[in-house]
């Protein structure tokens, strides 16, 4: 077989090929400018730079998580009115395992992709508008 770094060797994901190798970021972690009218403080911003995440505690008060929690438990009841093909159900049951497309079935978890707490980080980090891809809720406990 010949040697694809050879063949492709303008490949900007080197990693993906046979002579895997770990290369130097060359595009920033955070594009935005900080600024103290920044969404994220200083510190925040510097640790997503070094850790390529961030834990941001505290986002939404009790009451808030309560209403979430509500909702969610509305989904996967019986009768919820969900756009079809979009639950995943237990194999064994009906119990329902995952909803996708949360933004258009609940008016709350619409809400929620646009609140600026989160997308605001977001649109900073990256310096630009963010949309919503994709979006599901697992109630399957993880291992």
């Amino acid at each position: 077989m010949a040697d694809t770094a050879k063949q492709y060797p303008l490949d900007d994901y080197p990693t993906r090929l046979e002579d895997e190798r770990w290369l130097e970021r060359k595009d920033p972690v955070v594009w935005g400018k900080w600024s103290p009218q920044s969404p994220l403080t200083k510190a925040q911003t510097d640790s997503f730079e070094k850790n390529g995440y961030l834990v941001m505690d505290n986002v939404f008060s009790d009451e808030e998580v309560a209403v979430l929690k509500e909702e969610s438990a509305q989904m996967r009841s019986p009768g919820a009115n969900l756009i079809e093909g979009s639950v995943i159900s237990e194999p064994e049951s009906d119990e329902v395992r995952t909803v996708f497309q949360l933004e258009r079935q609940s008016e709350i978890f619409d809400r929620l992709a646009r609140d600026m707490r989160i997308a605001g980080a977001v649109s900073f980090l990256l310096d630009d508008d963010v949309y919503f891809h994709q979006s599901r809720l697992n109630y399957k406990p993880g291992f």
